[in-house]
């Protein structure tokens, strides 16, 4: 494995000056693709040791392969989805046909760096005003996804769904948008959009969502065309895609509920999610040593949210979206106050490992980290929108698209959740033209911004600092 990484390094080297000014998107996913590698190979993570989401995940892909041959027919937990589990039977397959244990690590490189190549030049293409030269683009967009890998390492390395429905629900979107400049294939990029939008769905099916935004997207665009052919044809082609990625889910729901659906058998997931979100401001998974802590589960608790659900149980309300939003009537201060500790939770990205070790680390670095870069964007955001930067649609459009992770804040806040929400900042931090900042540069609008970065950053460590010291018998700081 060693001689492999570097024998990878060598070859990047080689091609990096042939390519330095062609193909610089097939040079970036050769060094996305080795870093992945890379990070596989130093965490050493084998289907031996997977556990929780990880094995789950594992375990149903293996129930697809049974007495030597393949079915979908056979998949457990299949509230889950068919796409990650036959995904995950590739490595498996090949672990089982070279024996070894190590193909994922291949398979993960290779899918994640297609994904994050196709999703970077369709950022760059669409929201990047400005031209970089090769070796701008080749850099900024490597930024992106060292910075992506150094907050949510865990995502690359465990077989969890998260990064992988992120990246393909955006590329779904933007497929939408840059099928404007790509007209002569525009039936086609909506079909893909069509069929990549059910696959992030199935694999994380809080993306059921981003199913009807992208057709209000399509539908917005095409109405301005005024062409009724044009209109009816795009619909039938993005919902075709949608349709026909769907086939396998409904051999699956015929086959073990009898129901004709598209859809994956957990309704009632949401609702469960809302509920914990009320009980939890935090939510993570402890894997280290239980002397340090003894329970799996690390639950930061909200007093508040908690009296809340035991009305929710002493009125008898089942765990519906009808019953948390008659709930939010009666304690409407109470769910904004739970709601604003969500939001400043979701800041912190404290723990990129996602399945925690060490529960006593020092988390000082990542929060002031954390702090930095939301600060940052935040200002950038609004510099832009002052330059006119950015315009509505394109804002419009990255809320929408961000939208089932601003959902999830509802819900118990797992920082695995957020990772669509940080792509799209770390990419619009990193692609951000710095030069059209200098007529700001002087020293009353640097104090200023000074002042605003330390109100901000002592206002969300102040909540932040709570939030943490609510783990049930550890409380946790930022400092040891």
């Amino acid at each position: 494995e060693r001689n492999m990484i570097l024998c990878m390094t060598r070859y990047i080297i080689i091609i990096q000056g042939k390519m330095k000014n062609k193909y610089p998107y097939i040079l970036i996913f050769t060094s996305i693709f080795v870093v992945l590698f890379i990070i596989h190979n130093f965490f050493a993570i084998k289907p031996d040791q997977y556990m929780w989401d990880a094995w789950v995940y594992y375990k149903i892909s293996n129930s697809l392969f049974m007495d030597g041959k393949f079915s979908l027919l056979t998949i457990e937990n299949d509230f889950r989805g068919f796409v990650y589990p036959v995904y995950l039977f590739i490595s498996n397959f090949l672990n089982y046909i070279l024996n070894i244990n190590t193909s994922f690590y291949v398979v993960s490189s290779f899918t994640l760096g297609i994904l994050f190549t196709i999703y970077l030049y369709l950022f760059r293409k669409l929201f990047v005003e400005k031209e970089f030269n090769t070796k701008n683009i080749f850099i900024r967009s490597i930024l992106v996804v060292l910075i992506t890998v150094f907050f949510f390492y865990g995502l690359v390395v465990w077989p969890l769904t998260d990064l992988y429905a992120a990246l393909i629900s955006l590329i779904a979107g933007m497929l939408i948008l840059y099928s404007k400049r790509k007209k002569r294939f525009k039936y086609i990029l909506y079909f893909i959009s069509g069929v990549l939008v059910y696959f992030a769905y199935n694999i994380r099916t809080i993306y059921q969502i981003e199913i009807i935004i992208i057709l209000a997207f399509l539908i917005y665009f095409e109405l301005k065309n005024k062409k009724l052919i044009g209109f009816i044809n795009s619909v039938i082609f993005y919902c075709s895609g949608v349709l026909i990625s769907s086939i396998p889910q409904i051999i699956i729901n015929m086959s073990k509920y009898g129901t004709f659906s598209i859809w994956i058998n957990n309704q009632n997931l949401f609702a469960q999610q809302l509920n914990w979100g009320l009980k939890f401001t935090k939510y993570s998974t402890y894997i280290g040593n239980p002397k340090s802590y003894p329970y799996p589960a690390l639950c930061f608790i909200d007093a508040t949210g908690l009296r809340i659900t035991e009305q929710w149980e002493i009125l008898g309300y089942p765990f519906t979206i009808k019953s948390y939003i008659k709930l939010f009537f009666q304690y409407p201060i109470e769910y904004i106050k739970i709601f604003i500790k969500h939001c400043v939770n979701a800041i912190f990205i404290l723990f990129p490992e996602l399945y925690v070790v060490n529960i006593d680390k020092n988390l000082l670095l990542y929060g002031l980290l954390s702090v930095a870069i939301v600060f940052t964007v935040l200002v950038l955001i609004f510099l832009s929108f002052k330059n006119k930067k950015v315009t509505i649609l394109n804002f419009t459009f990255w809320i929408f698209m961000i939208l089932p992770s601003l959902m999830i804040l509802f819900g118990a806040v797992e920082e695995r959740f957020l990772v669509l929400i940080y792509i799209s900042i770390y990419s619009y931090i990193c692609f951000f033209d710095y030069s059209s900042l200098k007529k700001y540069i002087n020293r009353k609008n640097v104090i200023l911004i000074l002042v605003l970065f330390i109100i901000f950053s002592v206002l969300a460590f102040s909540i932040q600092s709570r939030i943490l010291a609510t783990l049930d018998e550890h409380p946790l700081y930022f400092i040891k």
